[in-house]
């Protein structure tokens, strides 16, 4: 054995964030696994409200469907939820979508269904109204397709619609979660574990800040903080944190002990900038999780491919 445990993180960095938030809210709000779902149960994730989609030519998102609902099965419209679709990023671990749902000038008495892609409608309508009716909102819980998608039925005339995302579910429990928190499997000294993230989305528009955080496979010694986690000097350009100590390279991670180096390739770096590591603000989970920021990079274009590949090592002291 040579001292090394590989993990990889191959995954849409939205997926880590829901993880890192659901696991702050377990620590500062003291949650109980008595009070938590069971294994088989999901978790709801609420989010700061966002456009999915709208129907109405020149309304914003501008892309998507821009003319109504026609009737019938014929006219159904399939939409996507998850990814960076509309004005929303939605996880792919997400199972089901909690959305404000409002019709705009409906031309017949109707009612519109919402359900999950690819199956049969439901005999169950979610909003119903009259012709010439003013704009009719309704919450609507739905479960999402394999895919992570919806389908939006209209039954007579024609009518515009529009989606606002308040959450999300996920299949991870809080008592999953929590277990995940109680892990006390101390990583020994001298061992190093390594891992890898890829980071693979579209510009939503140019120097916005993100950070994803990345989980060990067990608990280090000591707080992962700003002076323990940092880049490698291979394109000090595009990190804000790079330390020669880190002498390992992408294809070949490695840190002295004591460190966490992480590594990228500039050739699979796409508009991402001032990337850098560690926990700035600690919260009780830096042992067993660090913080990946970077931003989009100045000149990116909307809609341009934005990727980042790393790897990371950690040994411990």
């Amino acid at each position: 054995m040579d001292g090394t445990i590989r993990i990889r993180t191959v995954g849409w960095f939205a997926t880590t964030v829901v993880l890192s938030v659901l696991c702050t809210l377990l620590v500062t709000q003291a949650w109980s696994v008595g009070a938590a779902p069971g294994d088989t149960d999901s978790t709801f994730v609420p989010v700061t409200p966002c456009r999915l989609f709208d129907t109405r030519p020149g309304e914003s998102p501008t892309s998507g469907k821009k003319s109504p609902l026609g009737a019938g099965e014929a006219n159904a419209f399939t939409q996507q939820v998850t990814g960076v679709v509309g004005n929303c990023i939605v996880p792919n671990t997400a199972v089901a979508v909690a959305m404000n749902v409002t019709i705009v000038n409906p031309t017949a008495q109707s009612n519109l269904r919402v359900y999950p892609a690819g199956v049969p409608a439901p005999l169950v309508s979610n909003l119903n109204w009259k012709a010439g009716d003013s704009a009719t909102p309704n919450k609507v819980d739905v479960k999402l397709s394999a895919n992570g998608r919806v389908t939006l039925q209209n039954l007579n005339g024609t009518v515009n619609v529009i989606g606002d995302v308040v959450g999300y579910y996920i299949s991870t429990s809080l008592k999953e979660i929590s277990n995940l928190l109680n892990d006390t499997n101390v990583i020994p000294t001298g061992v190093t574990v390594t891992g890898q993230y890829d980071f693979d989305s579209t510009v939503i528009a140019p120097n916005d800040d993100h950070w994803v955080a990345i989980h060990l496979p067990g608990t280090a010694p000591a707080a992962i903080t700003d002076l323990v986690a940092n880049f490698s000097n291979a394109d000090p350009a595009l990190t804000d944190d790079e330390n020669t100590a880190c002498t390992g390279s992408y294809g070949a991670p490695s840190a002295p002990a004591g460190k966490l180096c992480v590594y990228f390739e500039p050739a699979l770096t796409r508009n991402v900038d001032r990337m850098s590591a560690g926990n700035p603000s600690p919260t009780g989970l830096d042992k067993r999780f660090f913080r990946l920021s970077f931003q989009t990079a100045a000149g990116a274009v909307l809609g341009d491919d934005m990727t980042m590949y790393v790897t990371w090592a950690y040994t411990a002291p």
